[in-house]
């Protein structure tokens, strides 16, 4: 919307899909994680165009953010850990904890960096103050957009 500029979403069954259609000519953009990418991107294959964060991504310095070229950045993308509704306290408890171990480890965060991610550690409680905000912040970008879904 900022760009000014219409796009059709085209749903694939995950990455791969749409950048073999980027690679075949079929779609002329597609957005998603760097490091599925980055191979081809290093190759000449693919190019980037942007990051979609507020600074330059260490994979690929040479590839400004969107915040750089003047666009808004909703957020950076996050992943999580969820459980059943009604899971027992202590048991996500103990999940959280589990997490936070894991996510300390030396190798973890380095395999993470590959990945042009970094390990995050925000509690059971903060993570859903963080699902709520993402639900609103998203649904007024689908309603202000006009999306139509099938």
């Amino acid at each position: 919307m900022a760009a000014g500029i219409e796009i059709m979403h085209i749903p694939y069954k995950g990455s791969g899909g749409g950048i073999n259609a980027l690679l075949a000519g079929d779609i002329q953009f597609t957005i998603g994680a760097l490091v599925e990418p980055l191979p081809l991107i290093r190759a000449g294959r693919l190019r980037a165009l942007a990051v979609s964060q507020a600074q330059r991504s260490p994979l690929v310095p040479n590839v400004p953010s969107l915040a750089e070229l003047g666009y808004p950045v909703l957020g950076p993308a996050w992943f999580g850990l969820v459980a059943p509704a009604g899971t027992p306290g202590p048991i996500v408890q103990r999940l959280a904890a589990e997490v936070q171990r894991i996510n300390s480890l030396d190798e973890v965060k380095r395999f993470l960096a590959d990945q042009g991610s970094e390990p995050g550690n925000l509690g059971p409680e903060a993570y859903k103050q963080l699902i709520a905000a993402e639900i609103a912040r998203y649904g007024r970008v689908i309603r202000d957009s006009g999306a139509v879904f099938n």
